[in-house]
């Protein structure tokens, strides 16, 4: 029994000092604020929520449509349901030649894509490591 509350508290204190390495490697909002705030571009939005709420995000910035969304979510990590959400309340947004454009590792976005837009187009980024896809899609 000891020996198994001490594996136990190993694992527990593994995943601690996991949580603080990550916790250290990630900047902080301040960071990202200061930098982000030398660009000096007003068109530049930040916002930290929930993908799946951009539509409500959108309007309560009082913007009708936008041209252009650009994901760098993992897909491939996310459920199949959750993902058709995504792109679908993503693609509500979007003005009549707005493009949702995505940079992936994997295929998981395809069909999912294909359920909401006319157009998808997908090159390689071999230059990027691991390669990458970059894949636009509009109507």
């Amino acid at each position: 029994m000891l020996k198994q509350q001490e594996q136990q508290k190993e694992i527990i204190d593994s995943i601690i000092y996991a949580k603080r390495i990550q916790q250290s490697l990630m900047p902080t909002e301040k960071y990202i604020e200061r930098n982000v705030n030398k660009l000096k571009d007003k068109r530049l939005i930040i916002i930290n929520d929930y993908a799946e709420n951009i539509e409500d995000i959108i309007r309560k910035l009082k913007i009708k449509k936008v041209d252009y969304i650009i994901s760098g979510i993992p897909f491939s990590r996310i459920e199949k349901n959750k993902r058709n959400i995504i792109i679908d309340e993503s693609k509500k947004c979007l003005s009549t030649n707005g493009k949702f454009i995505a940079y992936q590792f994997r295929n998981d976005i395809d069909k999912s894509l294909k359920i909401n837009f006319n157009f998808i187009k997908s090159n390689i980024e071999l230059i990027n490591i691991p390669p990458l896809r970059i894949i636009e899609a509009y109507n």
